[in-house]
């Protein structure tokens, strides 16, 4: 398992050799800054969504009220026409409205008082329309607002995602493998760091380090068969395997895994990685821990190999 983000190692959940599910939470890492940056972020976003409810519901009221005006200032507006052409029929005047409207030289003190009130109802009604054109602009404002919002609001859910990433799930259900787990516990870690293993249960894997001369006769997809010495109530069943990987050069100096030491740098041991085709029976006296070394004889073509290790595959 690597490690999603660089953090710190919180908290370690499981031990070297524990049985884990998948979804399991294996260990948390801890970045305060990323942390904090989101809620950050939480904050605006939730003080953008309080102005924006409060700018909507103004711009609504507002609109609201202009209708309200515009709608009386019609009514107005043809209240008094109609009592102007009422009063120009009463002075008998034959002019209509508009022609009054345009000529007030000269007209009795009904007639002007009459136009006045048309003047001043059509001036009321082009300043409701003429709001109408500025609640158009407050809709682009709203509509720029929104997007503003929805763009923090994606910023704070990606935010989130890393948050939930610093939560470290088993990939898959098997044993955990990582003999440096306690040493974690509060280091830093960089993003990709491998943390630890998960192996399968389903998948083993056999280490055995070889001599010089014996690495001729190994090949890449040759048959092997592994005789472990059972316990005692066990009846001996050989594993059988398949050889996977052969190095081409020789071990350095040990394998801490393995429990080998190169104790004769001129007899130089080469690594060979066996895949079982036949892993131990659980619960049948065939118990092999993950990592556990033993003596045991690898026949293939008729010759005995190597002392081995047994692993398992899987989540590495």
């Amino acid at each position: 398992m690597r490690t999603p983000v660089r953090g710190r190692v919180e908290a370690l959940l499981v031990a070297d050799g524990d049985s884990v599910h998948r979804g399991q939470i294996v260990a948390l890492l801890e970045s305060s800054a990323q942390r904090n940056a989101v809620e950050r972020l939480r904050r605006t976003v939730r003080q953008r969504v309080l102005e924006h409810q409060m700018s909507r519901r103004a711009a609504e009221f507002d609109q609201i009220r202009s209708w309200e005006q515009a709608v009386q200032a019609r009514v107005e507006l043809a209240q008094a026409r109609s009592m102007l052409l009422t009063t120009l029929v009463d002075f008998g005047d034959p002019r209509p409205i508009d022609s009054v409207l345009v000529d007030p030289n000269a007209l009795p003190v009904r007639i002007e008082s009459a136009r006045g009130a048309v003047v001043a109802a059509a001036s009321r009604l082009r300043s409701a329309l003429n709001d109408s054109g500025r609640f158009a602009l407050q809709r682009d404002e709203e509509v720029r607002q929104s997007l503003e919002l929805a763009s923090l609001q994606a910023e704070v859910q990606e935010q989130e995602d890393q948050l939930r990433r610093l939560t470290l799930r088993a990939a898959t259900s098997g044993v955990v493998m990582g003999s440096r787990l306690d040493g974690l516990l509060g280091a830093m870690v960089d993003e990709g760091d491998i943390l630890l293993s998960v192996a399968s249960r389903s998948k083993w894997e056999v280490r055995t380090y070889v001599r010089e001369q014996d690495v001729p006769a190994i090949r890449i997809g040759q048959s092997v068969t592994l005789e472990i010495p059972w316990e005692s109530t066990v009846q001996a069943r050989p594993l059988r395997g398949q050889v996977i990987a052969v190095a081409t050069a020789p071990m350095v100096r040990s394998d801490q895994r393995a429990g080998l030491e190169l104790e004769n740098p001129a007899d130089p041991r080469y690594l060979v990685r066996i895949a079982l085709r036949t892993p131990p029976r659980s619960g049948s006296g065939e118990t092999l821990a993950p990592g556990s070394s033993m003596r045991a004889h690898i026949v293939g073509r008729r010759r005995s190999l190597a002392r081995v290790i047994l692993d398992q595959l899987g989540g590495r």
